[in-house]
């Protein structure tokens, strides 16, 4: 059945052609993008389907030469960490499909290039040849740049730059260690580097450079700045997969390959990585707290939430990294939320700025109820997803690092603190005439609502994720895991 995820991956490269060649008439070009998009998100539900919960290791593999001559294969597989990702991948990408429903300008272009950015997304986590892995990681890149570049704010040209470079440098040193690895491995084969034995000084060269990269991508403070300018200057759709997906491309990376390859010398590293990550927890959030501007907000709160997944990553329980797993997964879908609100209430009501709104609760009451979800879902309200993923990694990390756990719990204060300020601001606060909204269409609310409810859904019933993610991350974990 490894057909289902060669399809799933493929079917936007069919559609995106299509969708430029029909550019001359503006209305046309989002349906090949519909179609595939719903088509990628069903073959990802029948590999889910497929996929026999509840056993580790890899499954749904397909093999197909590439490159023969440098033994490089299309080699595709999930186990229960990358399928929760791709089942993620798939439903933003189709829900940013409908989010951009209204886009008119340069529409054969744009539709192109966000079908591009879902074959090259959808292609990283199912990955597992390390120069696949590479090709898709850039090709997610690429139309990020141009969809900045092109449709977003007035200073896209330098936040479209600036994520190149950032981005591209992280690139390019991930791609030089993975060449050291294929050159001491003997080939680009994930699954059978896991089991080869580096020397010393190779490992703790590709692991900096490896983090380097994760890093960047992540982002973990410092190298985190081209993130709150690519926000602010996206527009709404790209906001919603670069914060939904691209930051979890990091992190990914981080589990499957730094920790899958070199296991010992991420349990030494550890603890560094849990400071890190109490690092991005507090100053995300501190800086979101200063925020005027409401992408900029959820931006820095994106920052502060992504330190989540570093602090299960680096206490390395089981439950810790289920944790870290699902907190992929609840992120994505509430940061794309809360950023495709904040791009329909700056449409709507011509800012983001939020001293120059209020009253929205009783002018546009259904956008404000949905947002209100959002933001009470990423403070970690019980019964929605960021809670069922964030409790299991307290409780798993409070075993091996107490101290940084407690100062990551502070990070929910702070972020219930900016969270609820804001609502009360433009929800509750005194009606503006920036507030002055008109009524929000069928079409325009579809995805907010799609969202809204896949946030419920996670967060009632996480033990079907958790039945797909535990026999996976339990082969990585040494604290109280079988490795």
């Amino acid at each position: 059945m490894g057909w289902l995820l060669l399809a799933a991956v493929g079917l936007p490269l069919a559609g995106a052609p299509v969708s430029a060649l029909l550019g001359r008439r503006p209305a046309a070009p989002r349906w090949p993008a519909l179609v595939t998009s719903l088509g990628s998100l069903a073959l990802s539900v029948a590999a889910a389907l497929t996929f026999r919960g509840g056993q580790p290791g890899m499954q749904l593999v397909s093999r197909l030469n590439w490159i023969p001559a440098l033994g490089i294969r299309l080699h595709l597989g999930v186990d229960g960490i990358s399928l929760p990702l791709l089942l993620m991948t798939a439903f933003l990408a189709a829900t940013t499909v409908l989010a951009s429903w209204g886009v008119r300008r340069r529409s054969g272009e744009y539709f192109f290039w966000l079908q591009l950015l879902s074959v090259g997304m959808l292609g990283v986590f199912t990955a597992l040849d390390l120069f696949v892995f590479f090709f898709f990681f850039e090709l997610a890149l690429i139309p990020m740049y141009f969809l900045i570049g092109l449709w977003g704010g007035p200073r896209k040209d330098y936040a479209a730059m600036k994520f190149l470079l950032y981005t591209g440098l992280g690139s390019i040193v991930m791609f030089l260690a993975f060449l050291v690895l294929r050159f001491y491995g003997g080939t680009f084969d994930l699954l059978t580097l896991e089991h080869t034995r580096f020397p010393v000084p190779v490992q703790l060269a590709v692991f900096a450079a490896l983090f380097l990269a994760w890093a960047v991508k992540t982002p973990v403070v410092p190298l985190h700045t081209w993130l709150p300018d690519a926000h602010v200057e996206a527009p709404t759709p790209a906001s919603m997969l670069l914060a939904g997906v691209l930051l979890k491309m990091g992190t990914y990376g981080l589990l499957r390959i730094s920790l899958g390859i070199f296991p010992a010398l991420f349990h030494a590293f550890a603890p560094v990585l849990a400071v890190l990550a109490v690092v991005n927890i507090l100053y995300g959030a501190l800086l979101a707290m200063a925020q005027t501007d409401l992408k900029g907000l959820v931006a820095y709160a994106s920052i502060s939430s992504m330190g989540y997944i570093l602090l299960g990553a680096a206490a390395g329980t089981g439950l810790a990294l289920e944790g870290a797993v699902l907190q992929m997964v609840a992120h994505g879908l509430v940061a794309a939320l809360l950023f495709l609100a904040a791009g329909d209430i700056h449409e709507l009501a011509g800012t983001r700025a939020i001293p120059a709104l209020g009253g929205l609760l009783t002018r546009a009451p259904t956008l404000a109820w949905l947002s209100l979800l959002g933001a009470l879902c990423y403070l970690g309200l019980p019964g929605l997803a960021v809670f069922a993923a964030e409790f299991p990694i307290f409780l798993g990390s409070f075993a091996a690092f107490p101290t940084y756990t407690v100062l990551a719990a502070a990070g929910i204060v702070l972020t219930a603190g900016y969270l609820l300020w804001t609502a009360q601001r433009i929800l509750f606060g005194p009606g503006r005439e920036a507030a002055l909204l008109p009524a929000l269409g069928g079409m325009r609310l579809l995805p907010l609502a799609l969202l809204a409810a896949s946030l419920v859904a996670v967060g009632v019933y996480p033990t079907v994720w958790y039945h797909l993610i535990g026999p996976a991350v339990h082969l990585l974990a040494w604290g109280g895991g079988a490795r």
